[in-house]
C-alpha cells in the first residue's frame, strides 16, 4: 500500500501557532498566578502557604529532572500532550469546591505541569527552528509569552470581581 502524501506547512504557521499557544498559555499561567496564594490561604492557611509553595517547585524540579526518562519511552508529543491534559484537569479540579487535601494536590500538579508545558512549548520551537534565525524565533516566543503577562493583571481583577477565584481557574483551563 502506498504511502500517503503528508502536506508540508511552512515554517512561518508553525511559529505563529507556537506563538498564539503561548500567549494563550501565559494568560492562563498569569491568572492563576495572581490568586494562587490567596487560594491556599483559604485552604490551608497562611502558616502553610510558603510549605505548599516550595512542596509544589520540588516536585516541578523532580518532573523536569526525570522528563526524559517520559520523551525516551512516549515521546515528545505524547508526553507533552499527557503534561497539558494533567495541567487542564487540575485548574478544572481547583475551580470546583473540593477538599483541602484535594486541592493542595491537584495546585501541586498544576505548578508541576505547567513548567512542562512551558519546556514543551519550547522544545516544539526549537524542534522548527533553522539555526540562523533562532534568535529572531526566541525573541517573538518571549514577546508572545511577556505579552500573555502583561495583560493578566487586568484581566484577573475584572474576573475576580465577577465570578471569584474559583472563575479565574475555570477560565485559565479553557
Amino acid at each position: 500500500m502506498p504511502k500517503a502524501k503528508v502536506a508540508k506547512i511552512p515554517l512561518h504557521f508553525i511559529f505563529r501557532r507556537i506563538h498564539i499557544l503561548t500567549f494563550g498559555f501565559a494568560v492562563s499561567i498569569g491568572l492563576v498566578s495572581y490568586i494562587e496564594s490567596s487560594f491556599l490561604q483559604e485552604r490551608v492557611g497562611e502558616k502553610a502557604v510558603g510549605s505548599i509553595f516550595t512542596l509544589s517547585y520540588l516536585v516541578a524540579i523532580v518532573g523536569l529532572l526525570s522528563l526524559s526518562v517520559f520523551v525516551r519511552k512516549f515521546g515528545k508529543r505524547k508526553t507533552f500532550v499527557v503534561a497539558y491534559h494533567l495541567l487542564w484537569v487540575s485548574l478544572v479540579i481547583l475551580s470546583l469546591r473540593v477538599p483541602s487535601g484535594l486541592a493542595v494536590t491537584f495546585f501541586t500538579l498544576f505548578i508541576a505541569t505547567s513548567w512542562v508545558v512551558v519546556l514543551g512549548l519550547n522544545l516544539a520551537l526549537e524542534q522548527y527552528s533553522k539555526n540562523s534565525t533562532t534568535g529572531t524565533t526566541r525573541g517573538q516566543y518571549l514577546t508572545a509569552m511577556n505579552l500573555g503577562w502583561i495583560v493578566t493583571p487586568l484581566i484577573t481583577g475584572l474576573i475576580a470581581d465577577w465570578g471569584g477565584v474559583r472563575a479565574i481557574f475555570l477560565l485559565s483551563a479553557l
